[in-house]
């Protein structure tokens, strides 16, 4: 609690604090569930970073049209403008996201890339290549895993958030191919489509096909030389900063069940799969993303 509160806003404090811990819960569940490796008193920063982060991804699932897309996302720039001025918005989010910058000293300029960037979201096929993607990801969900290490360890050094943010994304990407398609929108690169003689459109109908396994494997492949990449950088940090990193280990655990299944991106979806969260376990007990 913030010393000197008054008991209304040590409950306000309370209730968005909640609020958040629940919207990732029912939202972000893995990104909730590597935030209980956190120390407690870190715990709701990092909350308050990933609600954002899931409010931001939800902008496109959530309109009809990019205006109204581009709008919500101009709300959220005035929200954090509103926080940097001192009179924050009456929004749970918004209140969670202002203690934690209050906290932590972060600078207003650390979200522009993150908000800008869900602009290619409200479009159907935003990316022309593999590098437009990644680009893509280095500025959302590679944000996001720097931000946190930089909640967890301030004084540490954050690159390898860069390609682990990639390799969590990529994973994402992946296994969101079904659930994009039934919103008529496709992450997949058009280079890597078109080397298949794909079209997004073919994804509409959830079949399995050579051509999308060789896509599907060429983003597996990208993604484990991240991981690779991040587990080399992320040896000389901290431990107290390792929470930050642990999706790498759930998207680790993605691509092989994805090599298992012949990369196969729709027989994992609604299939319970315990070793996921096993492998969490362990390698969070151990500090090792």
């Amino acid at each position: 609690m913030t010393p000197g509160s008054s008991n209304e806003d040590i409950v306000a404090e309370i209730d968005s604090n909640a609020y958040c811990a629940d919207l990732l819960q029912q939202g972000d569940r893995d990104r909730y569930l590597t935030s209980l490796y956190a120390p407690p008193e870190k715990r709701m920063a990092l909350h308050a970073l990933y609600a954002l982060n899931l409010e931001l991804a939800r902008v496109a699932e959530v309109v009809s049209e990019p205006l109204l897309g581009e709008i919500r996302l101009q709300w959220w720039r005035e929200a954090l403008d509103g926080i940097y001025a001192g009179v924050p918005r009456h929004h749970a989010v918004v209140e969670a996201l202002a203690r934690m910058i209050d906290e932590t000293g972060l600078e207003r300029e650390i979200f522009e890339p993150l908000i800008d960037a869900r602009a290619s979201d409200l479009e159907e096929a935003p990316f022309g290549s593999l590098d437009d993607v990644v680009c893509y990801l280095g500025d959302t969900s590679s944000t996001v895993m720097a931000v946190a290490a930089r909640i967890l360890a301030p004084d540490a050094d954050q690159n390898a958030a860069r390609p682990g943010g990639v390799a969590w994304g990529l994973a994402g990407i992946v296994r969101s191919i079904g659930f994009h398609a039934g919103q008529g929108r496709c992450l997949l690169p058009r280079d890597l489509l078109n080397e298949q003689k794909l079209d997004a459109h073919d994804l509409v109908h959830r079949r399995m096909s050579p051509e999308l396994g060789a896509v599907v494997r060429h983003l597996v492949q990208t993604g484990e030389q991240m991981i690779a990449e991040c587990r080399r950088l992320v040896s000389d940090i901290p431990r107290t900063a390792v929470p930050a990193y642990l999706p790498v280990t759930l998207a680790a655990s993605d691509f092989r069940a994805l090599r298992r299944v012949g990369y196969n991106p729709f027989s994992l979806e609604g299939r319970p799969r315990p070793g996921r969260l096993l492998n969490l376990i362990v390698r969070g007990l151990l500090g090792r993303p």
